[in-house]
């Protein structure tokens, strides 16, 4: 079940699990974060998303509640923290209400939800990106507060399609005018 706890009751689960808590991060930092990226989710898109944050020179800090992803963050030098992003204490040390841009790429519709929640409760007016798996998904979480949302089927069928007419022979040129096509269709459909 979930449970949210505060960031301070945490601290000795983190000791002894070996991982540095979303609280200690506001601990060492003399002035709060402000022009950063909150990612939140440190799975194989979102360490991708921290390393293109990190090469790009953008300052980030990840929260995670996965244990293990949280080390493996902390070994690469990037800045994931043990962290519930459904608590507002926990978005708070993470800098949120400084922040550019929240991204979401956990693969849980409920928390992404829940957290998008959250984040409005505490920072009405945060830039959320959420990346969900089905585009269904899409119209609930924008209720919800959620600023742009990047469904998966719809960006693995662009890419498919790329591939596959890139197959067949059909230019760069044909190919992004046949993913544009998909894209109004589906904006037609009033779906995206």
């Amino acid at each position: 079940p979930h449970i949210t706890a505060g960031e301070r009751l945490l601290r000795p689960l983190e000791r002894v699990f070996g991982v540095r808590g979303v609280d200690e991060l506001a601990d060492e930092r003399e002035e709060p974060l402000s022009g950063h990226v909150l990612l939140v989710g440190f799975g194989l898109g979102g360490e991708a998303a921290a390393k293109a944050l990190k090469n790009s020179g953008v300052e980030f800090v990840v929260l995670e509640m996965n244990l293990e992803n949280v080390r493996r963050g902390q070994k690469l030098g990037l800045p994931v923290f043990y962290g519930d992003a459904t608590s507002e204490e926990a978005l708070a040390h993470a800098g949120l209400p400084g922040a550019l841009q929240v991204v979401l790429m956990m693969n849980d519709a409920l928390s992404a939800k829940r957290i998008v929640r959250t984040i409005r409760q505490s920072s009405p007016e945060a830039n959320v990106l959420v990346r969900a798996r089905y585009l269904g998904e899409r119209e609930r979480l924008m209720s919800l507060g959620a600023s742009d949302v990047v469904a998966e089927e719809v960006e693995g069928a662009a890419e498919v399609m790329s591939r596959m007419l890139r197959t067949c022979g059909v230019t760069s040129e044909q190919t992004r005018a046949q993913i544009d096509v998909m894209r109004l269709e589906l904006k037609q459909r009033n779906v995206t």
